[in-house]
Formats: C-alpha cells, sequence, structure tokens
C-alpha cells in the first residue's frame, strides 16, 4: 500500500541521536472506542488541553490520519521511558476521573469505552507516525493550532492537496523545541495514584512482564484463584514487588549526570527494584524487548553517585 501511495510512513522515536535512554517527548495519542466518533475525539483533546495548561505543560497537537488526534510536549531529556510512560498514564487517568462519561485508560478492549488515552505509546521501542506523514489512509497526519482543532476533520488534509496547506499555514509545529518542560506534577500525580492502590496498568503483549505491572490476561477470561491468597503473594515476592516498594519515578534527576538514575546499561533501558526485606539480596533487572543485555549481567546507578556501579 505505501508502494501505491508513493510514500512512506515514518514513525520516529520519541529520543534524540545522542541519548536513546531518555524521551525528550510525551506523547498522547487519543483513539475513539465504538460508537464514538472523531468529535468526541476533539472533546477530549480539548480537555486534555485544560489539563495541559493546569500542569504548565505546552501541547502540540496534530491529526493522526485516522481516526485519532495526538498530541505531543516536549520536555526536558531527564527521565526514562519507564517514568515518561507512567507519567502519562497518571495524566491519563486524571483525565478520566474528570470525564469518566468520555475518557479511558482501560487496556483491554472489552472494558473500554470512550476515547482511549494510549499510554503504551509511550513504552520504550513504541513510535507513533511522525508530523506531516501520509497514512495508508492517503490523509496527512497534520499539525493544526489549538483555535482550529474544533473545526478540522481528518478528511481536511488528503495528501494530493497538502502542499497548498502548507504554503498557506507553513510549519505549526515549528516551535515545539522553544520551551522544553519538566513533569515533576505528573510524577506525583504517579506516586499519588501509586500510595491510593492504583499502581501499573498492562504493558503491550510483545513486552517481558515487568514489575508491578497487574496480570496481564483478559478480565474475562482470567480465574482469579490464581491471583488471589498466596499465589498472589507468591508472584509478587517473586518479582519483588508490593505496595511499600519504593517509587522509582519520584527521584529528581540526576544533578550531576543531568539525567534520571533509574536506567542502567547506556543504550538498554533496564528497570531495577529493590525491596531489601522480600528480595534480600537478589535484585532482578528486566532488560526491554530489542535488549541484548544477558539475564545474568546488571548495571545499577546509584541515586546521586553516578560514578558508581554495582
Amino acid at each position: 500500500r505505501f508502494v501505491q501511495l508513493g510514500c512512506l510512513d515514518l514513525h520516529p522515536w520519541p529520543v534524540r541521536a545522542e541519548d536513546l535512554d531518555h524521551p525528550d517527548e510525551l506523547r498522547f495519542d487519543f483513539d475513539p472506542t465504538d460508537s464514538f466518533t472523531f468529535s468526541d475525539v476533539k472533546r477530549a483533546v480539548l480537555h486534555a488541553k485544560e489539563l495541559l495548561d493546569e500542569l504548565g505543560l505546552v501541547g502540540w497537537p496534530k491529526t493522526s490520519g485516522s481516526r485519532g488526534i495526538h498530541v505531543y510536549v516536549r520536555i526536558e531529556p531527564w527521565w526514562d521511558f519507564f517514568q515518561t510512560r507512567r507519567a502519562v498514564l497518571a495524566f491519563g487517568r486524571e483525565l478520566e476521573r474528570r470525564h469518566p462519561d468520555l475518557i479511558t485508560t482501560k487496556w483491554w478492549k472489552e472494558e473500554r469505552r470512550g476515547i482511549f488515552v494510549d499510554y503504551n505509546q509511550n513504552a520504550r521501542d513504541k513510535t507513533v507516525s511522525s508530523a506531516y506523514g501520509v497514512r495508508p489512509t492517503g490523509f496527512v497526519s497534520a499539525p493544526v493550532t489549538w483555535e482550529e482543532l474544533p473545526d478540522v476533520e481528518t478528511e481536511d488534509f488528503p495528501m494530493n492537496r497538502f502542499a497548498d496547506r502548507y504554503a498557506a499555514v507553513g510549519d505549526l509545529a515549528a516551535g515545539i523545541d522553544r520551551a522544553p518542560a519538566r513533569i515533576d506534577r505528573l510524577l506525583e500525580w504517579v506516586a499519588r495514584d501509586e500510595a491510593a492502590g492504583e499502581g501499573d496498568a498492562p504493558w503491550p503483549p510483545n513486552y517481558p512482564k515487568m514489575p508491578g505491572e497487574p496480570p496481564r490476561v483478559q478480565p474475562s477470561k482470567m480465574v482469579k484463584a490464581n491471583w488471589e491468597g498466596d499465589h498472589r503473594r507468591r508472584r509478587t515476592e517473586e518479582g519483588c514487588r508490593s505496595a511499600q516498594d519504593p517509587i522509582l519515578w519520584d527521584r529528581e534527576p540526576d544533578q550531576a549526570g543531568g539525567r534520571s538514575t533509574t536506567s542502567g546499561v547506556r543504550g538498554r533501558a533496564t528497570q531495577v527494584r529493590i525491596r531489601p526485606e522480600s528480595c534480600s539480596s537478589s535484585v532482578r533487572a528486566k532488560g526491554t524487548p530489542g535488549s541484548t543485555l544477558p539475564e545474568t549481567s546488571l548495571a545499577l546507578h546509584v541515586p546521586h553517585t553516578p560514578d558508581r556501579q554495582a
């Protein structure tokens, strides 16, 4: 189909070439579920703008070229993929609390109703169609202004006429690098949700099981007995995870290196959780898909002492 369209649909990473471990972009992907329309997506995104404004974050909206809308937020590259993914999840959950009849963060399709905030688009190795990318639909993923967003439609930006649009308005995404933001408030929301018992959410099926992740099984097919009582306790201890574990994402960026200290080996995002009373001297590290880091190897950056490794 790409050959027929005479184009390639580009999906860049949210990182820069000089540092592949620390995203410089939050990506909010809004997609409608059945019975919801593109007009509903626009309403959801406008509510998201209100919340971004409250947080002091600047969002850059664009059509997805299909059924949804993307909003990008440029950030300082100080946090790793685990933290940025959880930041977007916390944002989506707050949006869902404020607009429960419109917004959902439910991962399982059988539980979704509304406009889905796809937080997993911020997991390592996940990508989103670039601004100005031509989609298989034949429409361009087009940056738009917040002022025109209520009136735009995906069909307003066909590939064969988009040159006229660009000539008229220029590059509407040109200013995204002017003011990279911090995500401290979002990480505070992560900690708040954790304290309230609302921890991580499911990851995509091609990722390894992550520490603190809830059962990665379709709710209608879950055998609850396998996740309760002693069974759940054993699974928790095997993952070195409980509600009392330290929360990695509430740490300040390392002041010496200017980067978060929760990534292990450079070039390979590695999550490490330590709970001495349940894990004894054992420390487990899990790499993300595509990692060549052996399971028997471990590099741990100690907070605020970036020159130390264990």
